[in-house]
């Protein structure tokens, strides 16, 4: 309706190329991966060389980049992912990096040239040295990873988001260096936070899953909980619903494991609140009632 709505009103460039990105990332979400490339590949012909449509290049690339990868066009998804080094190299995004060079490693070993998969495995794990040589170097080496959490949490508060991305980074960098998994984390809920203030839901989502996938590598179940109730409320807040309930189930499904009742209550509660949403009020209704 709204990329109807779009067309219809001749909307500008940038509206459309916005709807095209959401309706494809939902399309993706959803597996339905063909449909998802063509409406990604005309977000991408819109974008324009604006800082912000540089942004929004690189998340479709990425997203791009998943689409032929799960169709089986590897060849594309190659580009797509050397594209995206090459964006995250520009924006200084050492995430970005290593998840591209990792997944270049990975589609190469499927096709079978070790050449290839031994090329990008050699240069991830330079940038992963160079990151924590980063880190060892650092002006703010001797600051410890607390204070750096504190002045990151501080300058988010003053809105100082530049400022705050330089000490989550700088606790992500550290946390790795020092072996800190659940302090890797932190750093990713705070990188989730900026972005999330910046108006880049797919940048806060990226990291959330990071935070999640962090807690279950752990058997963390009570901070994967959290981690899940925290990203199904980005997703509610950015209006993708039906993302918000797959992560709410999720959530509840796991605080019925750990038996953390105040996370299983939240969740049923969450769960009623994105069915409102989604216009199911009787399944909102059933959740409702257990809560």
């Amino acid at each position: 309706q709204a990329l109807d709505y779009a067309e219809k009103e001749k909307c500008s460039k940038e509206m459309l190329c916005y709807v095209f990105e959401h309706y494809g990332q939902f399309l993706c979400n959803r597996q339905n991966y063909k449909q998802a490339l063509v409406k990604l590949e005309r977000c991408l012909e819109m974008t324009t060389s604006s800082s912000q449509s540089k942004v929004v290049r690189r998340r479709i690339c990425r997203e791009l980049a998943i689409c032929y990868e799960a169709v089986g066009n590897l060849e594309q998804s190659i580009h797509f992912y050397k594209e995206l080094f090459r964006r995250g190299k520009e924006e200084k995004a050492r995430h970005h990096m290593l998840e591209s060079l990792e997944k270049l490693q990975s589609i190469y070993r499927t096709l079978g040239d070790t050449s290839q998969a031994a090329v990008y495995a050699s240069k991830r794990e330079n940038l992963e040295i160079e990151s924590l040589s980063i880190a060892s170097s650092s002006p703010t080496r001797s600051v410890s990873i607390a204070e750096l959490a504190r002045r990151g949490e501080d300058m988010i508060q003053k809105g100082q988001l530049q400022e705050a991305l330089t000490c989550f980074e700088e606790l992500l960098d550290k946390a790795r260096v020092e072996e800190q998994p659940l302090l890797e984390g932190v750093a990713y809920v705070g990188l989730a936070r900026i972005s999330q203030k910046k108006g880049d839901y797919q940048e806060a989502i990226y990291h959330l899953k990071n935070d999640v996938l962090i807690r279950r590598t752990l058997h963390d179940l009570t901070g994967e909980v959290a981690s899940l109730e925290r990203l199904g409320d980005l997703c509610f807040e950015g209006e993708m619903y039906e993302e918000a309930e797959s992560h709410f189930e999720n959530q509840l499904e796991v605080a019925r494991q750990a038996k953390a009742v105040t996370g299983e209550v939240r969740g049923l509660g969450k769960l009623g609140k994105v069915l409102v949403k989604l216009n199911r009020p009787e399944d909102a209704l059933s959740y409702y009632n257990q809560e």
